[in-house]
């Protein structure tokens, strides 16, 4: 078993109150698409997903996503 992160950890008690504040948020806001990278990235990490080439591919097209997003700002 790999060992998570600290901020996941810290994280996930919260998980609802970001699923919540991200449905309030407007459509038009680039801060909406980051916390949504986020709350995908909680929600799988906790899943009952086992470590898998799957979960790590998974993660690496998360990453590149958010790399891609933030460049185009």
């Amino acid at each position: 078993m790999t060992s998570v992160p600290k901020p996941l950890k810290l994280l996930q008690p919260h998980y609802g109150t970001l699923k919540s504040y991200h449905e309030t948020m407007p459509e038009s806001s680039d801060s909406k698409v980051f916390l949504l990278l986020g709350k995908s990235v909680l929600a799988f990490q906790f899943s009952n997903v086992s470590n898998t080439p799957e979960k790590h591919e998974y993660v690496q097209v998360i990453l590149g996503e958010e790399v891609t997003f933030s460049k185009s700002l």
